[in-house]
């Protein structure tokens, strides 16, 4: 994949399931037509539901469920607005996480394109 579609996400957090933080590598267009991306190091995703409401970071793509969420804004993970993580206890509550974002590679400029 071209570099240029990686990303980075990371950011100012509370330590919840930071294991899932970092770059994650453009991995092409998922059946619903929409990018998805895989850890560069891990075995983690970061994919839009098939509905196409929420995004999610976790270990099995397509699931809805994930240690990390956000609603969609649109079909790119640059805009969102708000990461969630859950906090790891047994209520499973989820934290917002107003520090954390998506961001392309290349800094100082949108997502390409390209990248769709």
């Amino acid at each position: 994949s071209s570099f240029a579609c990686n990303i980075n996400f990371g950011g100012t957090n509370d330590g919840y399931a930071t294991q899932y933080l970092g770059l994650y590598e453009h991995q092409g267009i998922d059946a619903n037509g929409v990018v998805y991306f895989k850890h560069a190091t891990m075995e983690y995703y970061m994919y839009l539901e098939d509905d196409g409401e929420w995004w999610y970071v976790g270990p099995t793509l397509g699931d809805a469920s994930g240690p990390w969420s956000a609603a969609a804004v649109t079909n790119s993970p640059t805009d969102v607005l708000m990461w969630d993580v859950l906090n790891g206890k047994s209520t499973g509550d989820w934290v917002e996480q107003p520090g954390v974002a998506v961001e392309g590679v290349i800094a100082n400029s949108a997502y390409p394109a390209l990248c769709w």
